[in-house]
């Protein structure tokens, strides 16, 4: 094909019709990202609250792990890697107002940057008295909870992270977007 850039002019010119070769690796790529339908925001949304609502009527380990995960990912954009590590440690106050601080597991070697996110305190009351651990069942579980509401693919938890980047990049632009994903 890169050959046929150059000689093509030279057949055509004599008259004849040299059939175009196929591109290798032409067929377009489907996107990494498709951004959810309101109707799917909707149902994520709904099952937010429920599930809110269940962790703080009835606190079981199961309903309070699930709020836990789902909450770091849509309030914080953070990535399974770094959920499973994070300690009470990890929340900080300071000058009246809590903080997570954590690094990032995707960029600890390269960048180490410190992440620093004000908490909520309404998500505060709840992560304060929070007994950190949790297994990979609670992942297993949110995958099946995210391909019930309409996401695709082995990563159905990981659709709550680009949720919450999507937001930050629709209110906030692409320079704050990125700099929320660590990418």
């Amino acid at each position: 094909q890169l050959f046929a850039r150059w000689v093509r002019p030279y057949y055509e010119d004599r008259g004849w019709k040299i059939p175009p070769f196929p591109a290798i690796g032409g067929r377009p790529k489907a996107p990494r990202y498709c951004r959810p339908s309101h109707e799917q925001l909707e149902k994520v949304k709904a099952w937010y609250l429920a599930l809110q609502e269940t962790q703080s009527a009835n606190p079981n380990l199961r309903s309070r792990n699930l709020w836990f995960v789902a909450t770091m990912m849509l309030e914080f954009a953070m990535r399974n890697s770094d959920i499973k590590l994070l300690k009470r440690e990890n929340f900080v106050e300071r000058e009246g107002q809590i903080y997570l601080y954590y690094t990032p597991h995707k960029t600890m070697h390269s960048s180490g940057r410190v992440v620093k996110w004000p908490v909520h305190e309404s998500i505060w009351r709840h992560v304060k008295d929070y007994s950190f651990g949790y297994d990979e069942d609670t992942f297993v579980e949110l995958n099946k909870v995210m391909r019930g509401l309409g996401f695709t693919g082995n990563k159905g938890a990981y659709e709550l992270r680009k949720i919450c980047i999507d937001h930050i990049y629709q209110k906030f632009g692409a320079e704050k977007a990125v700099s929320v994903a660590g990418d």
